[in-house]
């Protein structure tokens, strides 16, 4: 009998929360503050267009002890680190989404293209700060002690190119 109960209890609260639930998603405001997420995670000096307000410069040393500029892109989760690659990945995702939908985007279009150009613009600095090496990742030390590359020194990751073949290898910059 307690089984029968609570099993009628439980779907009477299901069918009650299920009244609250909109059954037609807002997927303009869902692509409104999945832009504005791109605008909080970015790295360097930021443009006055900047829609996230407590958001400041920042980073704006990255691979100064290295002698390049790694200024830009966006930071990875929340962590003050730049790892390349999903970047690359979310910038790549973003691009072919605008291709294909851009023209349903309607004004968020402008905001996926400066999200794309952000990315870009910061991948592009790594890819020809140093002829023959990729810079695939910055970390600036202590910010955090939940990073992925928590260290006492600056870290700038970086791939060399030799013999057309890539080998990863970490730079600790002192």
């Amino acid at each position: 009998m307690r089984r029968g109960a609570s099993f009628c209890l439980l779907l009477s609260l299901s069918l009650v929360l299920l009244g609250f639930v909109q059954a037609k998603p807002n997927y303009k405001d869902a692509l409104a503050k999945s832009l504005l997420f791109f605008h909080g995670q970015r790295s360097g000096r930021l443009p006055a267009s900047q829609r996230v307000s407590w958001r400041s410069d920042s980073g704006l040393s990255d691979g100064f002890s290295a002698h390049v500029d790694l200024t830009g892109g966006y930071y990875d989760a929340g962590d003050n680190v730049k790892f390349n690659f999903p970047m690359a990945f979310t910038t790549t995702m973003l691009s072919w989404s605008s291709l294909e939908y851009g023209k349903r985007m309607g004004p968020e279009l402008a905001n996926a293209r400066a999200a794309i150009r952000w990315a870009t613009d910061y991948l592009l600095k790594c890819a020809t700060a140093t002829p023959g090496k990729l810079y695939v990742g910055v970390e600036q030390p202590g910010r955090f002690s939940n990073s992925p590359c928590n260290t006492k020194v600056p870290i700038v990751i970086l791939l060399d190119q030799q013999r057309a073949r890539f080998t990863a290898r970490i730079l600790v910059i002192r």
